[in-house]
């Protein structure tokens, strides 16, 4: 299966923080069955977004996976750039994360999950703890999703 995933980080971008959502995430995916995936680190710049999304619809990915950005700050634009590339939102993807975090904060996330093309786009949280619990918590549902984009709609199970 074919994953992408693009963190957003001003300071990590430019060396001044450790990325370490990307590796958590990485291990995550990995230890799930992800044979094939692309990291981008860029900084919470929409045209970089925009762009990279763009470039990840024309390449066959079955997710994508971004990683900051969702909160309420100036610089958090992840969800606003998602809703202008995707074809179909998908809010219950979102919904069911947002009612198993029990972290006060997580009424903040303005993340989003929709489609585009064949290709599903999942926002996450900036926090690798909590980036992977709602990975976690949306993977089953994001792999019959991807089957179901897929044409496969009598199994729904797999995105391979």
């Amino acid at each position: 299966m074919k994953v992408a995933l693009i963190t957003l980080s001003d300071r990590a971008s430019q060396g001044l923080y450790e990325d370490l959502s990307t590796p958590k995430l990485e291990k995550w995916l990995v230890n799930h069955g992800v044979t094939h995936l692309t990291k981008e680190l860029i900084s919470d710049d929409r045209n970089q977004l925009m762009n990279s999304l763009g470039i990840l619809l024309n390449q066959d990915f079955a997710i994508v996976l971004t990683c900051g950005g969702t909160g309420i700050s100036s610089r958090d634009i992840t969800p606003d750039v998602t809703k202008e590339i995707i074809d179909k939102e998908i809010p219950g993807i979102t919904d069911l994360i947002r009612s198993q975090n029990t972290h006060p904060m997580s009424a903040l996330s303005r993340a989003i999950c929709g489609s585009a093309k064949k290709t599903l786009i999942l926002n996450l949280s900036g926090s690798p703890q909590g980036a992977v619990e709602q990975l976690e918590v949306a993977w089953p549902v994001l792999l019959h999703a991807c089957a179901i984009l897929k044409g496969d709609r009598i199994s729904g199970s797999s995105c391979d």
